[in-house]
C-alpha cells in the first residue's frame, strides 16, 4: 500500500506539504510527478512548482537525486521509505492548487508523486485538519471514499490505485453546498469562494423533475 499524508503546511507562503510512505523500497526508489491531468490533453509541469525535497528511512535522512524534470531517486532505504515534497500552491485553474487564507484546493497530480512501479497498489491518504484558527470552520469535499474521517471530513481517505486516486480533486474550505438527484444519481454540488446565487434553485434547475 501507498501512504499520503497531505498537510496545509502554510497558508501565507501557499504551501501545501505531502508524504508518500512506502514498504520495502526498490534499492534505487524513484518517485515521479505526472506530466499529465485526466480530462486535459496538453503536458503539464506540475513539478516545477516543487519548492522542497526530502527522505527519510524511519528516521534517518538520505539524500535525494533530482534525475529530470519529475523525477526523484532515492538509494539507500531500509524497510519504509517517505518522501516528502513541499508544493507551492497558487494557481486558480481548475487543473492546478491552490492555498491561502480563504481556501485550499488541489488536483491529484500537482501533489501526489508516483512511486515507480508501485501505480497498482492500493492507496491511503490521510488528510490533516489545518491548525490555524482562520481555518476553524474549513471542512473537506472530494469524492474519495471515506475511511475514517471526522465530522469536517479530515481524516482517511482509499482508492483502489493511483488512477483512482488522481479522478478525485479535493477542496478544504468553508464552502457552501447542496444535494439532488439528477438521472437517479445523487449529486452534491460544492461552491466555494465568492458567488452570489440561489444555491437551492440550482439544484433544483439541476435535478430530475420527477425527483423534486
Amino acid at each position: 500500500m501507498i501512504r499520503y499524508r497531505v498537510r496545509l503546511l502554510d497558508l501565507d507562503r501557499h504551501h501545501f506539504e505531502v508524504e508518500c510512505r512506502i514498504d520495502d523500497p526498490a534499492p534505487e526508489q524513484r518517485f515521479s510527478l505526472p506530466a499529465w491531468i485526466p480530462g486535459s490533453y496538453l503536458l503539464r509541469d506540475f513539478a516545477r512548482h516543487v519548492v522542497a525535497v526530502a527522505a527519510r528511512s524511519g528516521r534517518d535522512p538520505l539524500p535525494v537525486e533530482k534525475v529530470d524534470a519529475s523525477t526523484w531517486a532515492v538509494r539507500g532505504a531500509g524497510r519504509t521509505l517517505t518522501l516528502t515534497l513541499t508544493v507551492y500552491a497558487l494557481d486558480q485553474s481548475v487543473r492546478g492548487a491552490w492555498l491561502d487564507r480563504q481556501r485550499g484546493y488541489f488536483n491529484g497530480p500537482c501533489l501526489f508523486v508516483l512511486p515507480e512501479g508501485r501505480d497498482a497498489e492500493a492507496i491511503e491518504v490521510a488528510l490533516e485538519p489545518p491548525p490555524h484558527s482562520l481555518c476553524d470552520d474549513w471542512r473537506v469535499a472530494t469524492a474519495l471514499t471515506r475511511s475514517n474521517v471526522d465530522e469536517r471530513g479530515f481524516g482517511a481517505y482509499t482508492a483502489a490505485d493511483y488512477d483512482e486516486l488522481l479522478d478525485h480533486p479535493v477542496e478544504i474550505s468553508d464552502f457552501e453546498s447542496v444535494e439532488f438527484i439528477a438521472c437517479g444519481v445523487p449529486h452534491h454540488l460544492v461552491v466555494a469562494g465568492r458567488f452570489e446565487s440561489d444555491l437551492e434553485r440550482v439544484a433544483a434547475d439541476l435535478a430530475d423533475r420527477k425527483s423534486t
